[in-house]
């Protein structure tokens, strides 16, 4: 298992606190089609690969930008356990 993978429950966690932390912890509202950009910056920055980057529309993104520009920091802290 590589690690920071997550089981079918900890995914389904992770999605929830996410999409709650995006729709109602972010001014403006993060539009919930940023999930998957988003789960791949925090998987990155919890495996110390801050600057790899995510395509975000045409652009290619280092991952710890949107970590720090959407505030997931908490995540990264967190992961896996994100009760």
């Amino acid at each position: 298992m590589k690690e920071g993978t997550l089981t079918k429950e900890e995914e389904l966690k992770l999605d929830d606190k996410l999409a709650d932390h995006l729709q109602y912890k972010t001014t403006p509202p993060v539009s919930l089609s940023m999930m998957d950009i988003c789960k791949d910056a925090i998987f990155n920055c919890f495996n110390d690969e801050h600057n790899k980057t995510v395509k975000v529309g045409e652009s290619e993104v280092a991952s710890h930008e949107v970590v720090e520009h959407i505030h997931l920091e908490w995540f990264v802290d967190r992961w896996p356990f994100f009760d």
